[in-house]
């Protein structure tokens, strides 16, 4: 039965457990996609094959149509943090070249820039956050057209804040640098669209919003960037062939596929993993990512109305809908942990923080979610930071 929004709820057994605010972390896995994985060994166990050149084209057509992209310009990878490396890594860097990122960017956004900074001897030019956010006129004074790379995210992991894409896009793009956006915080919760503002890296992990397998995610090369760029690490996996067919393994040249296939590392893939995903994606878009988003933007105004009547600390930008993602951070009167412990024995699970931005308890609600447990859960919360005792659940 195809999935809908109306009936997803259904689709996730941990809703029968808790209320389950933290997909910005790890997602729970619908009972579809944890099946599909688990079938392939079931079939392995005696013996039978998969075609998998129908696996890998569903799933990056399924790919392509979450993004608005096309197949060619997808690879798999193992996660956003090898899909930033295999990007850092294999670009054509110049002397005197400078990479510009934030302060409050997630670690596997800045490590693999800083080593290529390092071993590239570039500059990397670093935009400090403000009011918990960062600013499209703190980019416009770093970048320049010595700038080879923007590495952003689209949502910042530390607390839900929704970049202004389309604006810093335009800065790197008139400086002829290019822009690689990590968006494993908004694709599969909000609508990404690889051209609107023009991608030309992008990067997700499977395991949160997308809803998809631990160790999982893809990669967007733009078309005409694919055959500009070689990555570091180069296996047969990564020329034109179907796996259906003998494959030439003799001693020979090698010849990269001229579709973003060339970029996936590595030998045999993860085939459970790569299943598990394609169902993830193909769950995706049968509900559709509007639906989705809709439904997400409906939990969020929930979430922000009932922090403010808890009398939590909320960031500025969080009443404006331009920066509002699918989550946010707040600032805790106690330790996170202790927050989390104690969200936990009355049913709530949320996601903990630590960044520049100091300590925050993430609130991130999916679609499937219903209204009245995130008020409640909201209210819990408040609770929990007024020290009050917490009142019951009625059943």
């Amino acid at each position: 039965m195809k999935a809908s929004i109306q009936t997803a709820r259904e689709d996730f057994p941990i809703t029968e457990r808790v209320t389950y605010l933290a997909s910005c972390g790890s997602s729970p896995l619908p009972k579809r996609v944890a099946e599909a994985s688990k079938a392939y060994y079931d079939n392995r166990m005696v013996g039978d094959r998969l075609d998998l050149d129908t696996v890998f084209k569903k799933g990056k057509s399924e790919a392509a149509k979450l993004i608005n992209a096309r197949e060619d310009e997808i690879a798999f990878v193992k996660g956003t943090t090898e899909g930033i490396n295999t990007v850092a890594s294999m670009m054509d860097y110049r002397p005197g070249d400078n990479i510009v990122l934030a302060d409050v960017e997630f670690t596997s956004n800045v490590y693999p820039w800083m080593r290529a900074a390092k071993h590239e001897n570039l500059e990397l030019r670093v935009v400090k956050s403000r009011n918990d956010g960062i600013w499209p006129e703190d980019y416009e004074k770093l970048v320049n057209d010595h700038t080879r790379v923007v590495a952003i995210s689209d949502v910042q992991m530390a607390n839900g804040f929704k970049c202004d894409l389309k604006e810093i896009s335009r800065i790197a793009h008139s400086h002829g640098a290019y822009l690689a956006v990590d968006v494993i915080q908004s694709a599969g919760t909000m609508q990404v669209d690889s051209r609107n503002p023009e991608f030309d890296f992008m990067v997700a992990g499977s395991h949160k919003w997308l809803l998809g397998p631990s160790g999982m995610g893809f990669l967007f090369v733009r078309r005409d960037l694919i055959e500009r760029f070689e990555p570091v690490f180069i296996g047969p996996w990564q020329e034109d062939f179907v796996y259906s067919a003998p494959i030439d393994f003799t001693f020979r040249p090698y010849k990269l596929s001229t579709t973003a296939r060339r970029f996936e590392l590595g030998g045999h893939p993860n085939i459970p993993g790569v299943i598990g995903f394609v169902e993830a994606l193909t769950y995706i878009n049968e509900i559709g990512k509007e639906n989705i988003e809709r439904k997400n933007m409906k939990l969020f105004e929930l979430v922000i109305e009932n922090i403010e009547r808890q009398g939590l600390s909320i960031p500025d930008w969080a009443t404006q809908p331009g920066y509002r993602s699918s989550y946010i951070g707040y600032k805790s009167s106690q330790g996170v942990r202790e927050v989390k412990e104690k969200a936990e024995k009355n049913g709530v699970v949320i996601a903990p923080s630590r960044t520049i931005l100091g300590d925050r308890v993430r609130i991130a609600p999916h679609f499937f979610c219903s209204e009245e447990e995130v008020v409640r859960a909201v209210e819990v919360l408040g609770q929990i930071e007024r020290g009050v005792q917490i009142t019951p659940a009625v059943a």
